[in-house]
């Protein structure tokens, strides 16, 4: 039989090619992954849906490749999709609350009407932390009402982070041959981290934002996989521009359909890269640490010049307000969504969900909601609150033209090189690129983060193939042994 454990999009185009395996085959069989290692056994609860049609679909794409041959590298490849993402479907959008378990989308996101354009498969969609970790302040990273908890298949008992924790976990586990997440604040970088994928947060306006439960304008969706190149290429199914997002104007010159191009090992000795330790030191421990130092060591080795002291402090490691930017736009975005996009006629406003929720708060709110009732009770929805101007500009002007693009200018860098992840890659829109540098002694992975400028995603794509391909550092998480544990 088959196997798709640690198979990448391309072994599987091959297999699929050469007729070792069908596309309704590589759905079934990860299927019965999910179901023994995610629904059962050690329980990660990582998926939350399966498409009923997917296998209808993976049909229709045999049937395609037999006639006109494939469509291109995601012809007939199962994808999994972070439970905040519309898809006209039989599945629904919920973002795992309970007050939404019964939201079906009117029609797909952008991003999934091209990934169904390149011949994806969607295979269902993943748990993630409860409304993008924005319900409640004591709320559990990768919890959700509706999916449970997430669990990390290096260590159930292990941290897991959020929000596109489902969608880390199921990558790496081989639940599909790859997965699609949204940041706002880290929610692609930090869970990737944690579990061990590599996660790609593109620049912000890569990607369309149109279809997606919204937080705030920092909102991207990214993709999620085992490998950059599995990474790139569910990236370069997604881009475009798209007229119901305007960061999206005007950048189809500044975007790639194909970023494998880009993934190679030549050049790299022109690349500068500046070394960022000040929020590791506060952060990680002195072994997650030397496996950052052994990092740079393999890109030294590979001929880049490495640029000491560019060090600079995440935005919330300073006396900065708790997510200033997102309390303050998320009633606007939410609302927006949910009077345009939510079929469900009860709810129109945020504060429709906080009703709701304190109606049924029993199944719905088991940590509360205090942070949906801070955005609906302090803010205004119109933003212009003094307190949003000034905290916007405090966070953009730290973080931006005095932060990393000053570093980045001054030492005339390609790349920012971080231990962990970087949340002002985040709050900036800039691309970065989680990549696993290493396992610590108890087995968990430990990751860095490339970070460049605006749409500079080629070079931080290069940069980060380069180390992986080098390194080759993956060590797939042991699911049969947490089985025989379960």
């Amino acid at each position: 039989m088959y196997s798709v454990e640690g198979k990448s999009i391309l072994e599987l185009q091959r297999a699929m090619s050469e007729g070792e395996v069908t596309s309704k085959e590589l759905v079934m069989l990860y299927m019965e992954r999910i179901r023994k290692y995610d629904h059962d056994g050690p329980n990660l609860h990582s998926v939350m849906q399966i498409n009923q049609d997917a296998r209808f679909i993976a049909e229709a794409m045999d049937r395609e490749r037999a006639l006109k041959g494939p469509r291109g590298p995601l012809h007939g490849i199962p994808i999994l999709l972070k439970d905040y993402i519309n898809t006209k479907d039989k599945m629904t959008t919920s973002a795992g609350c309970y007050s939404l378990r019964n939201h079906y989308a009117a029609d797909d996101a952008f991003l999934v009407k091209k990934l169904r354009e390149a011949g994806a498969v969607i295979l269902g969609k993943t748990n993630m932390s409860e409304f993008g970790r924005s319900i409640a302040t004591k709320t559990v990273d990768g919890y959700s009402t509706l999916g449970g908890y997430v669990k990390n298949p290096y260590d159930l008992k292990a941290f897991v982070a959020g929000s596109s924790t489902g969608s880390a976990v199921a990558a790496i586990s081989s639940f599909a041959a790859a997965a699609v997440g949204t940041e706002c604040e880290g929610s692609i970088i930090w869970p990737a981290l944690h579990n061990g994928c590599v996660g790609v947060k593109p620049t912000r306006g890569t990607i369309s934002r149109e279809g997606i439960i919204p937080i705030g304008s920092q909102d991207t969706p990214g993709s999620m996989g085992r490998t950059v190149e599995d990474c790139a290429i569910l990236l370069g199914a997604m881009v475009g521009e798209d007229p119901e997002d305007p960061a999206t104007y005007c950048t189809n010159h500044l975007v790639f359909q194909d970023y494998t191009q880009f993934l190679n090992l030549e050049n790299i000795s022109k690349l500068r890269i500046g070394i960022n330790r000040a929020q590791g030191k506060l952060q990680y421990t002195a072994e997650q640490m030397e496996l950052f130092e052994r990092a740079i060591d393999v890109l030294r080795g590979l001929g880049a010049t490495i640029i000491d002291g560019c060090d600079i402090l995440n935005v919330y490691a300073l006396d900065f307000a708790d997510r200033p930017i997102s309390i303050h736009e998320m009633k606007a975005n939410v609302n927006a969504y949910l009077s345009r996009s939510c079929a469900l006629p009860e709810f129109n406003t945020l504060n429709d969900l906080i009703l709701y929720n304190y109606a049924h708060r029993k199944d719905a709110i088991r940590y509360g909601q205090d942070f949906f009732e801070t955005v609906e009770n302090t803010t205004s929805g119109t933003h212009t609150e003094p307190k949003y101007f000034d905290e916007m500009k405090r966070v953009y002007d730290y973080a931006g033209k005095n932060g990393v693009e000053k570093l980045m200018g001054e030492h005339q860098l390609d790349i920012l090189l971080c231990p962990g992840y970087m949340d002002i890659a985040a709050i900036m829109g800039y691309p970065a690129i989680l990549v696993p540098i290493g396992y610590t002694q108890d087995g968990l992975p430990f990751g860095a983060s490339f970070v460049g400028l605006p749409f500079t995603e080629p070079v931080v794509f290069k940069a980060a193939y380069a180390y992986e391909q080098t390194a080759k550092v993956l060590r797939l998480p042991d699911l049969d042994s947490l089985l025989e544990r379960a």
